[in-house]
């Protein structure tokens, strides 16, 4: 398969991601968070090409990215809260598990009775959404396990030959995906994968707990988020973190271990992925980062380094 690489501003961009996405097969979309892998969400078939180009497991829930909330309406039963929330943060990076209206299995959700949905704050992916009139399931544009790609390079590096179409729209402005969360009736904030959208923001709306899975080594039990299970967001080089004096830790390390290619982030930044990415193409062998903290935006960078790693951490 040869995969075509369109600018946005295409005149012929729009009306190909279109007639791709109605022929049920896969288009690379821009959105503000990192670029996704889409199809129509309502397609199974389509869908099951999305696990298939990403080798993701089937257990792995995927996110509907619609034009607005009445869409939203048509089949997720959401909550006051989650109206509230979506009213307040979206279009944006905010993603809101509800329960499912229809009784059909969707291969998107997992087969669950719950579905993600978020409202994407990039004008393109918002226009070819409302065109083609289905919710686009969209997770990250890249091969499973390894960082999300922030940009159409990225994309190519990894689903070149995969996916028939690839719309490039620069860079990513929030570099890591969204805060997904659930919004009960009892006005609890579950979050479930941490993002630009912070826990002290949503605590304006409800009580927020954060489940043990954001920061914790714990694969058991239903996976109703992405990134949740599984090794995610991983270089090939191997990762390590440090809680504590990161530069005095990589200087032993590098005289313990001369021969190792080492790449040290002493202050992890929202374009980590890119980091990690140019880490590899740089041929790394191990990459030793700081442990970033648990309020606002560095909760996202924790919970995305830790799963980097497979959560080994040392104090130093």
């Amino acid at each position: 398969m040869i995969t075509k690489r369109l600018r946005r501003q295409s005149l012929d961009a729009l009306f190909l991601a279109e007639k791709v996405l109605r022929d049920g097969q896969l288009v690379a979309v821009p959105t503000e968070t990192v670029y996704g892998l889409a199809a129509n969400a309502f397609n199974n078939q389509a869908v099951a090409r999305i696990f298939d180009a990403k080798n993701r497991p089937a257990d792995n829930p995927l996110i509907f990215h619609v034009k607005d909330v009445a869409q939203a309406a048509e089949f997720a039963d959401m909550t006051p809260l989650a109206e509230r929330l979506f009213e307040r943060f979206s279009p944006g990076p905010l993603t809101i598990v509800s329960d499912l209206k229809s009784r059909d299995k969707l291969l998107a959700c997992a087969d669950l009775d719950t579905v993600a949905v978020r409202i994407p704050n990039n004008k393109f992916l918002l226009e070819l959404i409302a065109n083609c009139g289905f919710p686009l399931a969209a997770p990250s544009a890249n091969i499973s396990g390894k960082p999300s790609p922030t940009n159409c390079h990225d994309v190519l590096e990894d689903m070149d030959g995969r996916i028939p179409l690839v719309i490039d729209d620069g860079e990513s402005k929030t570099g890591v995906e969204s805060t997904v969360v659930t919004a009960g009736w009892n006005g609890e904030i579950v979050i479930l994968r941490p993002g630009a959208v912070t826990p002290e923001q949503l605590a304006e709306y409800g009580r927020v707990i954060i489940d043990p899975r954001v920061t914790e080594e714990l694969d058991d039990g239903e996976v109703r988020s992405p990134g949740m299970k599984y090794r995610h967001y991983a270089p090939k080089a191997k990762v390590l973190l440090v809680d504590g004096d990161t530069e005095a830790y990589a200087a032993t390390f590098a005289s313990a271990f001369p021969n190792v290619k080492l790449y040290v982030i002493t202050k992890p930044e929202k374009n980590i992925f890119a980091e990690l990415r140019d880490a590899d193409r740089n041929g790394v062998d191990q990459i030793i980062a700081t442990l970033p903290g648990v309020t606002g935006f560095d909760l996202a960078l924790r919970n995305r380094l830790l799963r980097a790693a497979e959560f080994n951490v040392v104090k130093n």
